[in-house]
């Protein structure tokens, strides 16, 4: 299938300025620990041949009982990721860093507020974050590489699920309501409540590589799922293909090839961008030679320079 489109090209690397897009919503149950409540964090290189792609030297980035979800690419060697934090009969979330040639983790923020979805920021001054604050509200904010609290971006907008940045420093949010909404902000106004652009959207919203639109999808019913991109500075919206039925995550490498998962198995398609034209190809299989991986996969990452991949996989 092919999609003509009005495309500009980036004007930085798109292998650094991937928009990814990871969150836990304490309010959308079917997205976090009662979705599947034992999952771990795998790393492992991307074997690239004429016979297809296979993930290979798969190790445990984590190995504990506790949720795990939520890995984000910052650079080539350090991975972020969302860890449950359990004491006594509490528990919340912080944001952890993991070293890859160290093998080691570290937590970040180590607040006494919850933080899901760890999104490096344009500017390179720090990362964004979902954080639960005392009321239960799920708000957007910045965070230091040291793990302090910067600011309240969009205190207008609440309660926000999941978030990208734009090449304008503007974000694309999933708000959580009655239907979920996705919603264009600009965190220099503050006080304004955005433009919607979609409703009933999945829980991905990333940039597309090789544009400068971003991909989200729409959920029904049935399981389906047709994945639109759209355009931040036309505010249009073009229908370039779907999920396989029931997949509900997906990532890009910065090569515009979508990984998500087909019956939990990890599948993927290039797009080829030409022109005007997006061109959507069909799925192949990815095999992934770990046997922790076989049970299912849900997120996917892909680090810059798309040789290495993060899995989260789920355990029976």
């Amino acid at each position: 299938m092919k999609t003509r489109l009005s495309i500009k090209k980036p004007t930085t690397p798109v292998d650094n300025k991937r928009i990814w897009l990871f969150s836990l919503l304490s309010l959308v149950a079917g997205y976090c620990y009662a979705e599947q409540p034992t999952s771990n964090i795998y790393l492992g290189q991307v074997d690239r041949s004429d016979n297809g792609i296979k993930v290979v030297d798969v190790v445990a980035v984590t190995d504990n009982p506790e949720y795990t979800n939520q890995p984000y690419f910052f650079d080539e060697g350090t991975l972020y990721y969302t860890q449950e934090i359990k004491e006594n009969d509490a528990s919340q979330t912080d944001i952890f860093k993991y070293d890859i040639a160290e093998k080691s983790s570290s937590n970040v923020t180590q607040s006494i507020e919850s933080e899901y979805s760890p999104t490096p920021m344009m500017d390179g001054t720090g990362f964004s974050v979902i954080r639960v604050n005392g009321d239960d509200k799920q708000e957007l904010w910045k965070i230091g590489f040291d793990g302090q609290t910067k600011m309240h971006l969009v205190p207008a907008i609440e309660p926000v699920g999941y978030h990208a940045w734009t090449r304008e420093d503007k974000l694309l949010l999933f708000v959580l309501g009655e239907p979920h909404e996705l919603v264009l902000a600009d965190p220099a106004r503050p006080d304004e409540e955005g433009l919607q652009i979609a409703t009933n959207i999945g829980a991905s919203i990333f940039e597309m590589p090789l544009t400068l639109g971003h991909t989200y999808t729409i959920e029904d019913e049935k399981g389906a799922a047709p994945l639109f991109w759209f355009d931040p500075y036309s505010n249009s919206t073009v229908n370039i293909g779907s999920l396989p039925n029931n997949a509900k995550y997906y990532a890009w490498s910065s090569r515009a090839e979508l990984f998500t998962t087909d019956n939990n198995k990890l599948v993927t398609m290039p797009f080829i961008v030409n022109g005007q034209e997006i061109i959507y190809t069909a799925y192949s299989k990815v095999q992934v030679d770990s046997p922790h991986c076989q049970s299912g996969i849900s997120r996917i990452a892909l680090s810059p320079y798309n040789d290495k991949i993060a899995l989260v996989c789920h355990q029976k």
